[in-house]
């Protein structure tokens, strides 16, 4: 137990956390900044991005196709696909809910895009203060391979997030040791 404390000291952990833990209120309109350029990348025509080819194939494997039963539909959609089944589990209801037009299929690995923006702001921030969290936001919110994936309806966006979740709740777990960063981690952990 004092080895990991140890190992994973910040001179961050002492401060008491903020809404941003941020050192100055320049910081959060930079980053405030960063995420809105970020957000207008990720919708910069939202309405006219058609589905690519593995769209197409992850819809038809997860919603097109009629299983007889929910087993049926994790063994034959996962034969075909070498992704994890959490998501074409996820796109079967999601599309349920929402319809299967571009835009709604595509909402929420944007806004997953958007949320690891935020996610690695916080980590950086953490491990290495203010002007490091700034430039982690700013790469992750301009980067042309992180502002695609967040456009493809695929386990990218979803995986990159998640990932940054796992580190983040058991960064906290290691510096609080709360059983709720504990769980957290854990189902970061699954997801991932």
């Amino acid at each position: 137990l004092e080895f990991r404390r140890v190992l994973f000291r910040s001179p961050s952990m002492n401060k008491p956390d903020t809404l941003l833990n941020s050192e100055s209120p320049l910081d959060r309109i930079l980053l405030l900044l960063i995420l809105g350029v970020g957000i207008i990348l990720r919708f910069y025509h939202y309405n006219n991005i058609p589905f690519i080819h593995d769209e197409i194939s992850t819809l038809f494997r997860a919603y097109y196709n009629s299983y007889s039963s929910f087993g049926e539909f994790i063994d034959k959609a996962t034969r075909s696909d070498v992704h994890p089944p959490g998501l074409l589990i996820f796109i079967r209801y999601w599309v349920k809910i929402f319809g299967d037009s571009p835009q709604a299929v595509k909402l929420p690995f944007i806004l997953a895009g958007v949320l690891s923006m935020f996610v690695a702001y916080k980590i950086a921030l953490k491990w290495f203060g203010p002007t490091a969290a700034l430039l982690t936001a700013a790469i992750i919110s301009t980067n042309q391979y992180t502002i695609t994936f967040s456009l493809l309806a695929r386990p990218y966006a979803l995986g990159m997030l998640f990932s940054l979740l796992l580190v983040y709740c058991q960064w906290n777990y290691f510096k609080r040791e709360t059983k709720r960063h504990f769980w957290l981690a854990e189902i970061g952990r699954a997801h991932v």
